[in-house]
């Protein structure tokens, strides 16, 4: 077949970033207020009753005591934006504050945990022959190493002999992986070369390291946002008596911005809390597995590498939305629509089949002149 056309419209990073989660939370809450005052039309006069009801009880109460408990004089009251905030209020927007910024927290954790290490796309059965041209470790940066789940898993792009390209175009990806056409003699140059010249398959390798360090950053997140939740509460109304809001004499601008320092305050509490916690969780996630964090496992490839690889072939986000071996030794079963993974019967799906003498970026003209026939035991793919 001809060459695929390599590049397209790659797909953004799979990792949520904390913005992200803190929109789609937000986004959540005030959907799900929308939907009810759409569908239930008497939902924002019932909520208003009973809010005033609950104030007027409350701060006779609940909210009364917790202030006072920390030094906040309750002898003002909320008629308007004009006037100074009630206890009830004030305790109840810390309290909301810190609850909604704890949601986030665990949020954000559990959700990259589970696209980091939850069950890959279901795909097709797939194998490739070509050479090593990448090469990615687990743990590639910085920050993947203090929060275990934004990681990511061992990763090898392989450029692959030119009867393996319909792989690399089945079912149509919107991106296509290349390697750049610096060895590539020059009829094998397309006109544009600015995305490459040799199509890749990215190998992604399933490492238990990675996921316990996930798994142990997701928990500390978790549990760090809950203890952050407490102290931040605690904090902040604490902050409004040793500031004096309670004062009757100060002037009511004044307690609003106080009230505004001490939210800040208990959002940061929780936030700084819930990142201790995942350092913490994922530190430890990652010492009690020996597992390797290089793609190949206990072979661990190299760049020039010779190798056929198996496994479980589907658009990967990590890949940019390339087609990719997604993971590595992990067949799809047909039967019950999932992803297993059979690495310890079939050696990661991967087989070495000797080195290259040359130099990255390797043109797929490398493998197909240097790795023989007899090696490659993978079925030729229909066209």
């Amino acid at each position: 077949m001809t060459r695929p056309t390599c590049g397209g419209l790659g797909l953004g990073s799979p990792v949520m970033s904390l913005w992200s989660a803190i929109s789609i939370v937000v986004g959540a809450v005030l959907a799900v207020y929308g939907l009810l005052t759409a569908f239930v039309p008497q939902t924002s006069s019932i909520a208003s009753t009973i809010a005033k009801q609950i104030v007027g009880e409350l701060e006779k109460d609940f909210a009364t005591a917790i202030l006072n408990i920390f030094g906040v004089d309750v002898n003002l009251t909320f008629t308007s934006w004009f006037a100074a905030p009630t206890p009830f209020f004030i305790v109840a927007t810390i309290v909301v504050a810190a609850l909604i910024t704890a949601a986030i927290m665990i949020f954000w954790a559990w959700s990259n945990w589970l696209t980091l290490c939850g069950s890959p796309i279901f795909g097709k059965m797939a194998c490739i022959t070509g050479v090593v041209n990448d090469v990615v470790g687990a743990f590639d940066t910085a920050h993947s190493v203090l929060f275990g789940f934004t990681g990511n898993q061992p990763r090898a792009d392989v450029v692959v002999k030119s009867i393996y390209w319909p792989i690399v175009v089945q079912d149509s990806p919107n991106f296509v992986l290349c390697a750049a056409c610096d060895n590539c003699s020059s009829s094998d140059i397309p006109s544009d070369p600015a995305d490459g010249c040799s199509p890749e398959i990215p190998c992604l390798y399933h490492d238990s390291k990675v996921c316990a360090a996930a798994l142990g950053g997701a928990i500390g997140a978790t549990i760090g946002a809950a203890v952050g939740a407490v102290l931040g509460i605690i904090a902040g109304i604490a902050l409004m008596g040793a500031l004096g809001c309670g004062l009757t004499t100060v002037l009511v601008w004044a307690c609003w911005l106080i009230l505004l320092v001490a939210i800040i305050v208990a959002i940061a509490i929780v936030a700084v809390v819930a990142l201790v916690g995942a350092i913490v969780g994922s530190a430890v996630g990652q010492a009690t597995s020996g597992a390797s964090s290089s793609p190949g496992g206990s072979s661990p490839l190299t760049l020039g590498t010779y190798v056929t690889i198996t496994g479980n072939l589907a658009s990967a986000p990590q890949a940019s939305g390339a087609n990719a071996i997604w993971f590595a030794g992990w067949v799809p079963n047909a039967a019950t629509q999932k992803v297993e993974d059979q690495t310890a019967s079939n050696s990661s799906g991967t087989s070495i089949l000797g080195q290259s003498l040359g130099t990255p970026p390797f043109c797929f003209t490398d493998p197909e002149e240097n790795i023989p026939a007899a090696l490659d035991v993978c079925p030729v793919p229909s066209p």
